[in-house]
């Protein structure tokens, strides 16, 4: 019988500390983990119990025989896990290459892809630097045109002015010619007239 105050639910406390800090649990570290309280006898039939409780859930808990038997069926069944897992694992080994290499043939097609069209931009590019090179050399020699044309046009201009100037200078010339030439007409014509009056006279 466990002596006062020293339980089932304290020893296996007790073991869950220690497994939970790694430490091995045998009656010494459990009565030490009681607080040196609890006979080693109690501690050990708790144990032989926790053990038994720990075999039937995991066969590879140390401390108590397991029949040859048993020890077979648990080996043949660990080795068709391990199969098993080896297969699944070699599966999705399969898979996730498949899966690389799909990705790698379309990011290689993409790839070119976007060569193919970098090029054709390039080439486009190049044309459109042509055009515009055309275009501004076409408009420079346009524009030297108009700037030669806009000179003549003064020019003429200018010459059109001087024409005009001259002609009405000249207009103007005549005009005082012909005053000139009727007063000289007016005065022939008087003396004439003077003439003619003596001769009647005589």
């Amino acid at each position: 019988m466990p002596r006062v105050g020293v339980t089932d639910e304290q020893m296996a406390a007790a073991v869950a500390a220690l497994q939970a800090r790694g430490e091995t649990v045998s009656k010494i570290t459990v009565r030490k983990e009681l607080g040196e309280t609890g006979s080693y006898s109690t501690i050990s039939a708790f144990l032989s119990k926790w053990r038994e409780a720990q075999q039937a859930v995991d066969p590879t808990v140390p401390g108590i025989p397991i029949p040859e038997r048993v020890q077979a069926a648990y080996a043949m069944s660990w080795n068709l896990a391990v199969a098993d897992a080896q297969a699944e694992l070699a599966k999705d080994r399969e898979a996730l290459i498949a899966e690389m290499e799909a990705k790698e043939k379309a990011n290689d097609l993409a790839l070119a892809e976007a060569e193919e069209a970098t090029r054709t931009l390039e080439v486009q590019l190049e044309d459109k630097t042509a055009q515009v090179a055309d275009l501004i050399a076409k408009d420079e020699a346009v524009q030297a045109l108009v700037v030669s044309q806009a000179e003549q046009i003064g020019y003429l201009k200018g010459k059109l002015e001087d024409a005009l100037k001259a002609k009405e200078a000249a207009e103007k010339r005549t005009q005082e010619a012909e005053v000139l030439t009727e007063n000289a007409r007016q005065k022939a014509e008087a003396f004439e007239a003077r003439i003619r009056e003596l001769d009647t006279k005589h």
